[in-house]
């Protein structure tokens, strides 16, 4: 199936389960880039740590993993400091995704991407840089915002 998604894609995206099936090993081993998701935890340092050291020994001489820290400062939630998160992957992230209830209970209870609620910013555009690091092209441009930018946005779906 890859190769048939790949004669028809650019980019393919996987969101892949918790475990270690054999195909899953598989479709990790056989990726150009990697970029492991992960909250600031414990459960995820762990499993991070081992896939990271799994992809390092077995693919020495791809690309490294990157990383992104998500749900980054949830009140209530004893977390493990981004310092020493990154200290104990031997990386550092890509992308920090800081919590933002409000900023995602909007955008779920209106169906929109995350990216598209006003205020976005600060969360969408480490991830807009790592999307063009990903694709191979230069630096993305630098977005202005405006007080007009949403009602633009919507303006350029519609006719877009």
């Amino acid at each position: 199936i890859r190769d048939r998604l790949r004669a028809i894609a650019p980019f393919i995206i996987l969101d892949l389960p918790p475990g270690w099936p054999d195909w899953k090993k598989h479709v990790l081993l056989s990726a150009e880039d990697v970029v492991l998701v992960a909250e600031p935890d414990l459960a995820n340092l762990r499993n991070g740590k081992n896939l990271i050291d799994y992809l390092l020994s077995q693919r020495p001489n791809d690309l490294q993993p990157k990383l992104i820290l998500n749900r980054f400062g949830l009140p209530k939630r004893p977390e493990i400091s981004q310092a020493d998160f990154s200290k104990s992957l031997g990386m550092k992230p890509a992308a920090v995704i800081a919590h933002d209830a409000r900023l995602f209970g909007m955008a779920a209870n209106q169906g929109q991407l995350v990216i598209d609620q006003e205020g976005a910013a600060r969360i969408g555009e480490p991830l807009r840089q790592l999307a063009f690091t990903l694709a191979g092209r230069a630096d993305a441009p630098v977005l202005r915002f405006s007080l007009f930018a949403p009602w633009l946005g919507r303006l350029r779906n519609a006719f877009g």
